[in-house]
């Protein structure tokens, strides 16, 4: 995929972050992008499975109507092995010939009853976000005409996951609504988001009420200079470096600005969200330099998001924030090299990188470290 194609095809995801009906143009977009014959992307009530959000493209009406409650749950119960691998990367695609084998996909009722009779080859899902009340995803399928997922297509997921994932992630915190452009700076008063519109080097040009509040308090966010900084040097360099990259290239930004952790004085946990807003028709509304929207709200989330915040955080891969996490609770090389089904060797080079990346070099800095940031630490079971 070119660039200019995939800075499209990523403008075209952001879009639905304020408006969920622009899936109706992604969808088709990222589709076609895969040679896929059809696109689902889901946002679900937990424990419930009340369907909150459910855009599809290339699937037909008869079949949707046949997606019951019983089939989504045989679907998450054919991913579920693979969602439990602790060896997993956050934004790998789980891809069903890949990672299920095609026996046991081939014998799943999902494939039986509603993949084999349309002709469906294979699948490949990726999990956008789940915290304690919701859980979203996007599942695509190619035909028999087409063959598998290659590596090709797996690279590109790769590449989109991020961008779908903040997309949701922030839509999610606005409760689904859409915001129209013509009424973008008036709609966000209303909100008990907090949400600060910035420049480049993160000068604040606005701030809604609820953030404004947040500047009150000082503690978790504050202004310094007329420019947004945190009570964690981390967690402003971390903010300051994606809202950098959305005026540089959006495209560019991958997970750098997802869930960036700012819990305040009191413990409460929050997480921050960068938006991009260059490429946005809201933008133009607004008239002014904001070139991104940073998102604050607090989180329930269970225990995959420590990872993924202090991934954030320090611009950990996935595999070192795991091996952060699971070192900080008091685990050794050897064990999570057993845990993870991977070579010492390897957890070693993880935890070496690390120290690097944190400014630490005893476990017992890591431990203080994470303990500082408020965050919850995922025992292994």
């Amino acid at each position: 995929m070119d660039a200019a194609e995939l800075s499209t095809l990523i403008g075209l995801i952001y879009d639905c972050a304020i408006d969920p009906e622009a899936w109706t143009a992604a969808l088709p977009a990222v589709r076609a992008s895969l040679n896929c014959c059809n696109a689902q992307l889901a946002l679900n009530e937990l424990p419930s499975a009340r369907i909150l959000l459910d855009k599809t493209d290339g699937i037909s009406d008869y079949w949707h109507a046949r997606q019951d409650a019983q089939y989504m749950a045989d679907v998450y119960a054919m991913w579920g092995g693979v969602l439990a691998n602790p060896a997993r990367m956050l934004d790998d695609p789980i891809v069903a010939l890949r990672d299920i084998g095609p026996e046991d996909f081939r014998a799943s009722r999902p494939y039986k009853e509603w993949g084999h009779p349309q002709g469906i080859h294979d699948l490949a899902g990726l999990v956008l976000m789940r915290d304690a009340t919701r859980i979203a995803s996007i599942g695509l399928a190619r035909h028999d005409t087409v063959g598998p997922f290659g590596e090709r297509e797996i690279g590109i997921l790769r590449l989109l996951a991020p961008h779908l994932r903040r997309a949701v992630t922030i839509s999610n915190m606005l409760n689904i609504a859409t915001i129209a452009a013509d009424s973008f700076e008036s709609t966000l008063e209303v909100l008990s988001v907090g949400i600060i519109l910035v420049d480049a080097t993160a000068r604040i040009i606005h701030a809604n009420g609820a953030a404004q509040q947040m500047l009150r308090d000082g503690d978790a966010i504050h202004s310094v200079g007329g420019r947004m900084q945190t009570a964690l040097p981390a967690a402003t360099a971390a903010l300051v470096k994606a809202i950098a990259q959305a005026g540089r290239d959006e495209a560019g930004m991958g997970r750098s600005g997802i869930g960036v952790p700012v819990p305040d004085a009191s413990g409460r946990r929050q997480l921050a969200h960068v938006l991009p807003l260059q490429q946005r028709a809201v933008r133009q509304q607004l008239g002014s330099a904001a070139i991104a929207a940073v998102f604050i709200a607090p989180t329930h989330a269970g225990p995959p998001i420590p990872a993924a915040a202090l991934g954030a955080l320090y611009d950990l891969t996935p595999a070192e924030a795991r091996v952060l996490v699971d070192i900080s609770a008091g685990h050794t090389p050897a064990g999570l090299a057993v845990a993870l089904g991977v070579a010492e060797a390897t957890v070693r080079t993880h935890l070496a990188r690390v120290f690097s990346k944190t400014g630490t070099s005893r476990q017992a800095d890591l431990v203080r470290l994470v303990g500082s940031l408020n965050l919850p630490i995922a025992q292994a079971t």
